[in-house]
């Protein structure tokens, strides 16, 4: 038994340290992410002091040429000759921001591509993770285990591991169902003339594990497991013993009831 509960905290930090190594991926990326965001930026404010300076040049130039022109009594040039001029440094200063927004769709473009392939290795690997999760990684109670265990001995002592298990579900079929208006393990197991119970009961460690089995099978079960490998089809809530073999059976009038789940303890 303390073998089992080691292996559980070691199977717990592994997926912690999994869990911490996908959060770094997830940082390293939003990291990555921010730098290019930070280097378009700092580019595009590079371009447009270039932009300013070069247009301040221009401006310079033409003032200066115009007073030589008024120095030497040259004619000023009018304002239809200086038109094309600006209007071609408006048509670069245009094109320059239609280059630099398509460089900024194309950067957040392939943003979005990265989370999105990020998003999906994680759920990839969430989904690998939970069709591998075996039976013996679900929790359990183990007051419950014992428990059950001690039934076990009072109600199936002597019998196969399949036929003490089935005893053991009987109990679980009465709490999914709620039988008696209680969904309590408790108050279902130590319900009055119902199960040959009490806490001073004796049980063997095997009993224990076979109990261990089972509440991990009823609760990979209840996470979607289609197939649990339970022994004891829902809905069988009772049953009857002849001192060597337990009948089960989906109401109280007795009988035998014919029904095969497999093994999984052969």
């Amino acid at each position: 038994m303390n073998r089992r509960i080691e292996k559980c905290r070691q199977e717990k930090a592994e997926r912690r340290e999994t869990l911490n190594r996908r959060f770094m991926l997830v940082c390293s990326a939003l990291i990555m992410v921010f730098t290019v965001l930070t280097m378009s930026w700092i580019s595009n404010l590079r371009y447009y002091a270039y932009a300013s300076s070069t247009k301040e040049s221009e401006e310079l130039e033409e003032m200066s040429e115009a007073e030589l022109n008024d120095e030497q009594g040259a004619p000023i040039e009018t304002e239809s000759e200086s038109r094309p001029k600006k209007s071609k440094v408006e048509s670069s200063e245009s094109d320059a921001e239609l280059e630099t927004e398509t460089e900024t769709d194309t950067e957040i473009e392939t943003e979005t591509e990265t989370e999105t392939e990020t998003e999906a290795e994680l759920e990839t690997e969430t989904e690998t993770e939970v069709a591998e999760k075996q039976i013996s990684d679900y929790p359990y109670d183990y007051d419950k285990a014992v428990a059950l265990a001690q039934l076990m001995w009072g109600e199936a002592r002597g019998c196969s591991k399949r036929e003490q298990s089935m005893v053991a579900w009987t109990v679980l079929n009465r709490v999914d169902a709620g039988y008696g208006g209680s969904t309590d393990f408790w108050s279902i197991l130590t319900a009055p003339s119902q199960f040959y119970y009490w806490s001073g009961e004796p049980y063997e460690e095997y009993e224990v594990e076979i109990a261990i089995d089972v509440l991990q099978r009823w609760a990979a079960e209840k996470d979607g497991v289609e197939d649990s490998g339970r022994t004891l089809p829902k809905g069988y809530l009772y049953y009857y013993g002849d001192g060597a073999h337990n009948y089960f059976s989906p109401n109280g009038s007795g009988g035998s009831y014919w029904f095969d789940l497999g093994d999984p303890y052969s």
